[in-house]
C-alpha cells in the first residue's frame, strides 16, 4: 500500500501546492467571467481589449474572437488564469474590457465586413475593473455580466 501511496502523493502535492498558490497571486482576482444569457435567442458573447477603440476587431471564425455561443436562459464561464483584473490591466491602459453580445443567427447569415459595417450587434457593455468588482456581490471570486 505505501509503495502506491507515497509516489501518488507526490505527484499530486506540487498541483495542490501550485492551484493554492495561484489564488494567494493574484490577491483575490477572479478567473471566471460569467455571461448569463436571460434572453430566448443564442447569443454570442466576445471579448475585446481595445477600448476606447469601439469598433469591431477583424475575424475570421468564432474561435478567432475569443467568444462563446451561449444558448437562451443559460450561463458560459470565460476564464482568464492570470485573473480578469490583470488580463484587463496587461492588454489595456485604459483597464475597460469590451463585452460584445451578437445574435447568433445574425453571424450565420451574413459576412464578418457586413457586420463590421453595419455594426450589427445586440449589446456592447464597456466594463472598467471596478464595474466588474461590483457584479461579485452576487457570485463571490466571479465576475457576471448579464444579457439583456
Amino acid at each position: 500500500m505505501n509503495f502506491f501511496f507515497i509516489p501518488t502523493v507526490l505527484c499530486f502535492l506540487p498541483w495542490v501546492l501550485f492551484l493554492g498558490g495561484c489564488e494567494r497571486d493574484r490577491g483575490g482576482d477572479p478567473i471566471s467571467l460569467i455571461i448569463e444569457n436571460n434572453s430566448s435567442n443564442t447569443i454570442v458573447a466576445a471579448m475585446q481589449f481595445n477600448y476606447p477603440d469601439t469598433t469591431l476587431q477583424d475575424y475570421n471564425t468564432i474561435a478567432d474572437m475569443n467568444a462563446n455561443t451561449i444558448p437562451s436562459y443559460s450561463e458560459m464561464e470565460f476564464y482568464e488564469f492570470t485573473g480578469w483584473e490583470n488580463a484587463i490591466s496587461e492588454r489595456n491602459p485604459s483597464k475597460t474590457l469590451i463585452v460584445v453580445i451578437y445574435s447568433s443567427d445574425t453571424l450565420d447569415k451574413y459576412t464578418w465586413s457586413d457586420i463590421q459595417k453595419n455594426y450589427n450587434i445586440l449589446k456592447r457593455y464597456d466594463l472598467t475593473i471596478e464595474d466588474l468588482r461590483a457584479t461579485t456581490k452576487l457570485k463571490p471570486k466571479r465576475f457576471v455580466v448579464t444579457y439583456p
